[in-house]
């Protein structure tokens, strides 16, 4: 397994994240979607028994089941109602308050030591409002009952959340974050940690320098990599391989498939003028220093279709390629 634990202290996330596990102290990860939040929450809790509190997925579970929802393309448009729209959400609310003392139970009394708290801070706008932020101020709540219970426990949110007035502050409040500046945060791979993560899927020199201006560090263009990083991370049996070999080729269209649904999210659930901005951007008729996207740097960036690269915006060749297809 040394290729493996060689690639895993390349993610300085998940490094962060484990040694403040370590030390008894909460959690807080922010990443923009497909950044791989939770597969290097995975990767930090190696070895540690670790169970998971989806609210949107335990939600449209309940959901699915009391409806009987069962054909896929309903599925599909009913999570799709859920990311943009707030009526799921009011629904949400009401059975979140009628099952958290169950969860509380289920949480606080479970042989995992690790408690991960995931997709709670999800909101139809640029922030959470109403239902969405009371929904998001009860699981921190019990996030903080589980951890006065002596487990340690992990939020991952998303930029929304952190956008939210007041939302970074009750994580403070609570217990659950040391501070307003001590969040986690996922970033853009340097070239070195690419590097080796293209060794870790047996990918030849000969392909480094085609892969690494395409990627450009983009976290979404990794997260099959990563992902099969967190499978031989929870295979307890020693049963992952060495390495998850890929071609290049296979590579990139795998990329390309996460490169996709990051977009499909910012499409459906970004500002129109950011989503425009993106679309400008990768036709060529926006500059990435232009003021107009400067001014809304932090924006693009939380797409997860943007990142800075030695202090300077950019736009991988890889989404260029994607937006222009989509559109």
């Amino acid at each position: 397994m040394k290729n493996i634990t060689e690639t895993m202290q390349c993610l300085r996330t998940a490094n962060e994240i484990r040694s403040s596990l370590e030390q008894g102290v909460p959690v807080v990860v922010l990443g923009s979607p497909g950044s791989g939040k939770t597969e290097q929450v995975v990767i930090a809790t190696r070895g540690v028994r670790r169970r998971t509190f989806d609210l949107r997925q335990r939600f449209l579970d309940h959901y699915f089941a009391a409806n009987g929802v069962i054909d896929p393309a309903a599925r599909k448009a009913a999570k799709r109602r859920y990311n943009t729209t707030r009526d799921l959400k009011q629904l949400e609310w009401s059975w979140l308050g009628s099952i958290v003392g169950e969860a509380e139970r289920e949480l606080t009394e479970c042989k995992e030591q690790v408690i991960v708290f995931d997709e709670l801070d999800l909101a139809s706008g640029e922030r959470l409002e109403g239902d969405e932020l009371s929904s998001a101020l009860l699981v921190m709540d019990l996030a903080a009952r589980v951890r006065d219970a002596g487990k340690n426990v992990v939020l991952i949110i998303h930029s929304k959340g952190q956008r939210t007035p007041g939302f970074i502050e009750a994580l403070v409040e609570k217990g659950l974050l040391r501070s307003v500046d001590g969040v986690v945060k996922i970033r853009f791979f340097d070239s070195k940690n690419e590097e080796t993560l293209l060794r870790f899927i047996g990918l030849e020199d000969g392909s480094f320098d085609e892969i690494l201006g395409d990627f450009r560090g983009l976290p979404a263009a990794y997260l099959g990599v990563i992902e099969c990083l967190a499978d031989a991370a929870d295979a307890a049996d020693g049963a992952a391989t060495e390495t998850c070999r890929k071609s290049a080729a296979d590579l990139v269209r795998d990329a390309e498939w996460s490169v996709e649904k990051v977009w499909d999210v910012a499409r459906s659930t970004s500002p129109h003028e950011v989503v425009e901005l993106l679309v400008r951007l990768a036709c060529g008729t926006a500059e990435l220093r232009s003021p107009a996207v400067v001014g809304e740097r932090d924006r693009l960036i939380d797409t997860g279709l943007l990142g800075v690269v030695d202090g300077a915006l950019v736009m991988p060749p890889i989404v260029r390629r994607v937006v222009l297809r989509r559109e």
